[in-house]
């Protein structure tokens, strides 16, 4: 297990802010001994020392290859000026938000992404924490490989709580109410929404029968509104589990294992499909 330590704010030089979001702002940065690049992440709001040690046996428990998969790395941290900074890879491809303003993603693109994020909130589950704001802006690409697309949650809004949270708005179940209990199904719902701005590439009107409707009029493969349909149902949406057995998931490819982007049991078969044919050409000729 990789432990966190603590750092200073005069090893970094800080280059440009990447992000700012209601309580943080990350940052490009140097470290000035090696010239690497990281991001440093400044919580804006005031946090306390219990809050502190909380977060820290968060940060902790996280702290392991599993979690590495799915989750952003954490590889230390400082406080200055009385606000926690937390330090992490900087990932230059940026966040999924980056992409859905940029070329259409391919569908098999989809598909990985799709499957890495259900792996993530599974992970989760597990671990028996939910996630409060899952949207674009707050998964980032970690690598790109043969056209695949890894990629990792920004873990630091998780909360044990079944309470509402507030969530943005495009992205938050439309029928829920402040104060009312809630678990998976909602993640669902805004996994859904995710999976319509990755289809459309554009962010999901706040009603739900609007995004159908805009889904209806834009997408053009049928097997994805009928899984985008299943996830943004208001009673029994279909599952995590239900998501890897759904025929547009499947269709793309049959495996749930992906490492760095990739179905390795696939590449596998490929390279013995390609061997094949170099021999059946060899005695051909």
């Amino acid at each position: 297990m990789t432990r966190l330590f603590i750092d200073c704010v005069d090893n970094y030089e800080f280059l440009e802010p990447i992000s700012e979001g209601q309580f943080s702002t990350v940052f490009k940065a140097k470290k000035k001994i090696n010239q690497k690049i990281v991001a440093i992440k400044k919580i804006t709001k005031k946090i306390t020392k219990y809050g502190i040690e909380k977060l820290f046996c968060l940060f902790d428990l996280f702290q392991n290859i599993e979690a590495e998969r799915y989750l952003v790395r954490l590889d230390g941290y400082f406080i200055y000026d009385d606000k926690l900074h937390l330090i992490m890879p900087f990932y230059e491809k940026g966040s999924l938000q980056d992409y859905i303003r940029g070329p259409h993603l391919t569908s098999e693109s989809i598909v990985c992404i799709l499957k890495h994020l259900v792996h993530g909130l599974q992970f989760l589950y597990k671990k028996g924490f939910v996630y409060p704001d899952l949207k674009p802006c707050n998964v980032l690409i970690a690598a790109v490989e043969c056209g695949k697309i890894h990629v990792v949650i920004d873990y630091f809004k998780l909360n044990r709580s079944m309470k509402t949270i507030t969530r943005t708005t495009s992205f938050k179940n439309p029928d829920l109410c402040r104060g009312k209990e809630y678990g998976p199904k909602v993640d669902i719902y805004a996994l859904g929404a995710v999976f319509y701005s990755m289809l459309t590439n554009s962010n999901p009107p706040n009603k739900r029968k609007k995004i159908l409707q805009t889904a209806d009029q834009i997408v053009k493969d049928s097997v994805a509104c009928e899984l985008l349909k299943e996830m943004l149902k208001d009673k029994n949406p279909i599952s995590l589990e239900g998501i890897f057995e759904h025929k547009y998931v499947k269709e793309k490819c049959a495996h749930v294992k992906l490492f760095g982007g990739r179905c390795m049991e696939c590449a596998e078969s490929q390279r013995a499909e390609m061997k094949s044919e170099k021999k059946d050409a060899k005695k051909k000729s």
